[in-house]
C-alpha cells in the first residue's frame, strides 16, 4: 500500500489529470454528448444529459451535492482521469465525490478528502483503475465513510486501489441497505486496506423483502492488514456470495 504502483496498482502515478489544465468554476448543465476536457474545476459538475465524457479534469470541490453529480444523467456518463479533492471542513451533500447512476463509468481517477469516494447504483456500472484514499469524516454528520458504496443495479468494481485507513473510515467497499434490485456485484483484482472491515454488507432491505439481490463475487483481490474487525462481513445469507482467490497483500497468505 506504500507505492502501489511498484506493482502494478493505481496511485498517484497512474491516475488522475494531468498537464495544463484551463482554469474553471462549476459547470451546472450539460449536453447530450458533451465532453468536458482539460479543465481546472472549482466547485462541481452536474451532469443533466446522457452520453456525457468528463476527461482529464480536477475538482476542487464545494458543498455541493457532489463534485461530480450524474445520478440523474438519464444515460452513460464517462469519468476517466479526473483528480477529485476537498478543502477540510468542506464536504459534499451527498457524502460521494462522485454520485452516479446508470451507465456510470469511472476510469483511472484519483479521488480524496469526501465522506465517501463513490456513491453509485445502476445498470451497468463499472468502476476501474481508480486510486480512492484519505476520506475526510464528516463530524456534524457522524458520516460512514466508504471508498465505494453501492445500492443497486449491475455492479462492476475492478483493479481498483481502495485505502481506507483514515481512522474514521467505514470500508473499502459498501453494499449499502438496498434501495433497488442488486443484480450482480463482482469486486476483482482489488487491493484493499483498512475500514471497520474492509467489505462489508448491509442486508436488510433483502431481508425484509423489499428487494432482491443477485450474486456477489469476489475474486482474485488482495487485503493489507490495517482492517480494525476483520476483512468481511455480513456476505452471508440472504446474500449468495462467492469468495475466491483472495489473499493478504503482505505474504500472499489465503483469506477465507
Amino acid at each position: 500500500m506504500s507505492r502501489p504502483s511498484a506493482c502494478g496498482w493505481p496511485d498517484a502515478s497512474n491516475t488522475g489529470a494531468s498537464g495544463r489544465l484551463s482554469l474553471s468554476g462549476s459547470i451546472i448543465k450539460t449536453t447530450d454528448g458533451e465532453v468536458i476536457r482539460n479543465l481546472a474545476i472549482t466547485g462541481h459538475i452536474t451532469v443533466t444529459s446522457p452520453n456525457v465524457s468528463i476527461e482529464n479534469v480536477s475538482i476542487v470541490g464545494d458543498s455541493s451535492l457532489a463534485a461530480i453529480d450524474a445520478h440523474a444523467a438519464d444515460g452513460p456518463v464517462t469519468i476517466d482521469h479526473v483528480t477529485i479533492t476537498y478543502p477540510v471542513g468542506v464536504f459534499p451533500v451527498s457524502a460521494g465525490a462522485i454520485w452516479g447512476g446508470a451507465g456510470l463509468t469511472v476510469t483511472s481517477s484519483n479521488i480524496s478528502g469526501s465522506p465517501d469516494g463513490i456513491d453509485a447504483s445502476g445498470d451497468p456500472v463499472l468502476i476501474q483503475d481508480n486510486w480512492i484514499h484519505d476520506l475526510q469524516y464528516n463530524a456534524a454528520k457522524s458520516t460512514h465513510d466508504d471508498d465505494i458504496q453501492t445500492l443497486a443495479g449491475y455492479i462492476t468494481i475492478n483493479h481498483n486501489t481502495l485505502d481506507a485507513t483514515a481512522p474514521a473510515t467505514n470500508s473499502c467497499l459498501q453494499i449499502g441497505n438496498l434501495q433497488g434490485n442488486l443484480k450482480q456485484l463482482t469486486f476483482t483484482r482489488n487491493l484493499c486496506d483498512g475500514g471497520g472491515f474492509s467489505i462489508n454488507a448491509n442486508p436488510a432491505s433483502v431481508k425484509a423483502g423489499k428487494v432482491k439481490a443477485g450474486p456477489l463475487i469476489f475474486t482474485s483481490n488482495q487485503f493489507g492488514r490495517h482492517a480494525r474487525y476483520g476483512i468481511s462481513a455480513h456476505l452471508g445469507a440472504p446474500f449468495a456470495s462467492t469468495w475466491v482467490g483472495n489473499i493478504r497483500d503482505d505474504d500472499r497468505s489465503p483469506v477465507p
